[in-house]
């Protein structure tokens, strides 16, 4: 499976600027509207289609033991920072899972405050 960063979802643009950056941070492939690139490429976009840029952080094998889990949770750290809270996780049946740090649904957008202990007192509404 593959840890993937999130960077664009959705949106019309070029990308030249942040494709470039990712190269420069030494991220060797993404993925493009569902298609694995290699970054060193040049990469031209369509500026009025809507696209998905995912850079992929680490390409894991599930072997079970302690070096796999830590290399993992980096991935995931590594993605949380690239994107500010989202990991994505490519299978390798090819469906791709979204996840975020946050209480919020990532399809439909819902999101929920942070939990206090107010939120459990019998006056909070």
């Amino acid at each position: 499976f593959q840890i993937l960063a999130p960077i664009v979802r959705g949106r019309k643009g070029e990308y030249r600027k942040e494709l470039l950056e990712m190269r420069k941070a030494g991220y060797v492939r993404a993925r493009i509207d569902e298609k694995i690139v290699d970054l060193g490429e040049d990469l031209t976009l369509d500026k009025q289609k809507k696209h998905t840029i995912e850079i992929i952080v680490d390409r894991l094998v599930m072997k079970p033991g302690e070096a796999l889990m830590r290399r993992l949770a980096d991935s995931v750290e590594t993605s949380v920072k690239l994107t500010g809270g989202l990991v994505g996780v490519l299978t390798e049946d090819g469906q791709t899972r979204l996840y975020s740090d946050r209480l919020a649904c990532i399809k439909c957008g819902v999101s929920y405050p942070e939990v206090t202990p107010r939120v459990f007192s019998f006056n909070s509404p």
